[in-house]
């Protein structure tokens, strides 16, 4: 038996997918992390985990997205990513202490992102301090998402899409380097 929330799954009613819909504008790291290691803990057990963005999936909310096996988003849709935050009180001592915290957990959160997007934990740290908003073609291309829905279908469309990407435009040497892969995928 595995228990999630007020949710009981055992082997006499074993899954073999769970959707997850994701509307969410954020909210506690430590309750998106339980919720994220749940859904990873039951796609480990062989259960494909479905998760998809239909209308936001902000901050915690886009690392629970991440838990995917496969990760879809509607069309006018958002995601949006940033740095962890806190509210603190206390004194430069303890405010050290939080920042230091912060920056673990940003980290963190930046390996997950990385583990299935295009790009480094670096680069999705940079994305982080920006805070960036993505529509679903962006996070589409961002590989924040494997599928976009759009009219209540999934885009079936394998023909290469321009690279309008501006997310990596600070680097030119990464946006190149991202052209010339892609360029060679589209040709293999």
């Amino acid at each position: 038996n595995m228990q999630i929330g007020d949710i009981t799954c055992s082997a006499e009613n074993a899954l073999e997918s769970v959707n997850v819909e994701i509307n969410s504008p954020g909210g506690s790291v430590m309750e998106g992390q339980r919720i994220y290691n749940a859904l990873k803990g039951i796609s480990s057990r062989g259960v494909e985990v479905i998760t998809t963005v239909s209308g936001l999936a902000a901050s915690m909310g886009s690392v629970i997205l991440m838990a995917g096996d496969q990760r879809k988003m509607t069309h006018g849709s958002r995601i949006m990513i940033h740095e962890a935050s806190v509210m603190a009180y206390g004194d430069a001592n303890d405010l050290r202490k939080q920042s230091n915290i912060l920056e673990s957990i940003s980290a963190e959160i930046a390996e997950i992102y990385a583990e299935k997007a295009n790009g480094t934990a670096e680069d999705m740290r940079e994305l982080m301090k920006d805070e960036t908003w993505m529509t679903a073609s962006e996070a589409e291309q961002a590989g924040f998402v494997d599928v976009v829905i759009k009219d209540g279908k999934e885009s079936t469309d394998n023909e290469p899409q321009p690279n309008n990407n501006t997310m990596f435009s600070k680097d030119k040497d990464l946006t190149a380097k991202l052209e010339a892969s892609q360029a060679e995928v589209n040709d293999l």
